[in-house]
């Protein structure tokens, strides 16, 4: 579970996220991740 938060943490200080242009539905990852953290997902 470790990895998955640090991953999530690389993601929400990226500066120039290509996540959102990448995902076929356009979903603002980082806001997502965002959110999730705040809740202590």
């Amino acid at each position: 579970m470790e990895d998955v938060e640090n991953k999530a943490n690389e993601c929400l200080n990226c500066r120039k996220p290509m996540c959102t242009q990448g995902c076929p539905l356009s979903t603002n990852i980082p806001r997502i991740h965002s959110k999730n953290k705040r809740k202590g997902l």
